[in-house]
């Protein structure tokens, strides 16, 4: 028996977390150069994409570096989208 559990699908469950967590690091990878090249858009549009994949890891109990775990801090985030309910 897989010490790994499986979901419903079949899938590991690590493989999901895995997943999330490298999102999460190159899309912080990603943000930090848009900011360093003067990207504000990029910036901006990576921020977002950022905020999404821990908003989905939170919600699935999935540690990402930063989150209190001991991993480097969050870079700055840009503001809202507009439309976007911002809880602050």
């Amino acid at each position: 028996m897989s010490s790994l559990r499986q979901g419903r699908s079949g899938a590991d469950v690590g493989d999901f977390a895995g997943g999330v967590r490298s999102r999460v690091r190159h899309g912080r990878e990603a943000l930090r150069a848009a900011q360093e090249s003067g990207d504000q858009h990029g910036a901006h549009v990576l921020a977002a994409d950022l905020e999404e994949m821990l908003r989905l890891a939170a919600e699935h109990g999935v540690a990402v570096d930063g989150d209190g775990d001991g991993g480097e801090p969050l870079p700055p985030s840009a503001p809202p989208s507009p439309g976007r309910r911002h809880e602050g």
